[in-house]
């Protein structure tokens, strides 16, 4: 049986971390090693985890505070799994979760395996979700990440080959790889089990919609730079999805008041090379006679004027959505 390297960041969350990692220890029918990266945590957390470390049920390693991205690469590097998970150290996962997706992957010979996942609430309120998706793994990616980071196994070679987390991102790293995985050729298949809890916190990185739109930009631009030199990925499906993905992340940018020329420019690029190749008669002509910026611009402008709440709404897309998911489960 392969066996699976459980790479688990912490920052401060002695108070959680312990039960993520007994979620490990109560995995059915796996084998799994259990790495804590410490990333300069100032609590007590190396003091709670000390009769763990004694009985070498999680190998534990401490470093200055580096961020997520460089606590997973190091866990990556120290890893000796042929697969690897991810899991946060305010997260769980179920118990089947390690077997049902090794024994995925292994039966599909796929690179990704996702499976469903639930959000949990302080109040105790939970969210089951099932991912679903297209037959074109890139277009399933390009408007957004389907599944949190422990819903995902990933064969070790397959992330080395893609080159690690970027550890300039502090959101949206995982995005990120699976992207660059994806572009390689990346093989998806879907495992139908919620294995995995995500904890929603108020203070979840996820809740910071200004670090999310600028880490969300720097990936996205990184896509549309990508495809712009392999055009044969432009399938039908993802232009679909790009145009709708760029422009909201254009508007995005333009609510916020940022110039799109500096923060998006190969979106933008995107954008007009779709425009060009989709786009007849007037729309044409307007798009010709006004230049790609300006022709946004006005879009832009007409939502704002048809909908008040347009900007507050793009700025805050991150809470709103959230917020929005758990009314309809209420």
């Amino acid at each position: 049986m392969s066996k699976v390297s459980v790479i688990i960041p912490t920052f401060n969350h002695g108070h959680f971390v312990r039960q993520a990692i007994e979620s490990v220890l109560e995995q059915m029918n796996a084998d799994y090693e259990i790495l804590v990266i410490d990333d300069g945590s100032r609590d007590n957390t190396a003091e709670r985890l000390k009769d763990l470390i004694d009985q070498s049920k999680i190998r534990y390693y401490y470093q200055n505070n580096r961020g997520l991205s460089a606590a997973r690469n190091k866990g990556i590097e120290l890893a000796q799994g042929d697969f690897l998970k991810f899991l946060d150290s305010d997260d769980r996962l179920s118990p089947w979760q390690l077997a049902l997706q090794v024994h995925d992957l292994v039966k599909n010979d796929s690179q990704i395996s996702i499976s469903g996942f639930s959000w949990f609430y302080p109040d105790g309120a939970e969210i089951m979700k099932f991912v679903r998706l297209e037959n074109d793994p890139l277009a399933s990616f390009v408007e957004s990440n389907k599944a949190p980071v422990h819903a995902f196994l990933v064969k070790k070679r397959d992330v080395e080959k893609g080159g690690y987390f970027d550890e300039s991102l502090t959101a949206c790293e995982d995005y990120d790889l699976w992207l660059r995985l994806i572009l390689n050729g990346a093989k998806i298949s879907i495992v139908n089990y919620v294995g995995c809890r995500y904890r929603f916190l108020m203070t979840s990185m996820s809740e910071d919609t200004e670090k999310m739109f600028k880490n969300k930009s720097k990936v996205v631009e990184r896509l549309n730079a990508a495809l712009l030199q392999n055009l044969t990925l432009l399938t039908e499906p993802v232009i679909d999805k790009l145009i709708r993905s760029n422009t909201k992340l254009i508007h995005q940018c333009l609510a916020r008041g940022y110039s799109i020329q500096d923060y998006l420019p190969s979106t933008i690029k995107m954008l007009e090379f779709i425009y060009e190749k989709r786009f007849a008669g007037l729309k044409k002509m307007a798009l010709n006679f006004l230049g790609e910026e300006r022709f946004i611009r006005l879009q832009y402008s007409k939502y704002k004027f048809l909908d008040r709440n347009y900007q507050h709404d793009l700025i805050n897309d991150e809470i709103l959505y959230r917020r929005k998911r758990r009314r309809q489960f209420q």
